[in-house]
């Protein structure tokens, strides 16, 4: 894993895992890349996730195995960190100065 700490609240990245194999080996869906947020955090890398799909939420707990990491991002039913370097955080607050402060949300 790289140099990040992993808190609850951290924005990850979740790899779905796509609709069940057809006879012919196609997919309905393919797996996807899908936001995530971390809601629990276990041991030797394995989180609990809010996973944000397109027709809504889906939590994966702790509880009922977590989200075991995958550093190459590749892995259907894994997490890895976002491909940017910029801080994980869900939310962010403006600068000072910066003509956003009085912005709605």
């Amino acid at each position: 894993m790289n140099s990040r700490k992993l808190t609850v609240g951290c924005r990850v990245r979740y790899v779905s895992h796509g609709t069940p194999p057809r006879q012919d080996g196609s997919q309905a869906f393919e797996p996807a890349m899908r936001a995530a947020v971390v809601t629990e955090v276990g041991s030797a890398d394995v989180v609990g996730l809010m996973v944000m799909n397109p027709a809504g939420l889906f939590f994966h707990s702790l509880a009922l195995g977590g989200v075991p990491y995958d550093g190459t991002g590749r892995l259907p039913g894994t997490w890895h960190w976002p491909e940017t370097d910029e801080e994980s955080s869900v939310f962010t607050v403006p600068e000072a100065g910066s003509g956003d402060e009085g912005a709605a949300p």
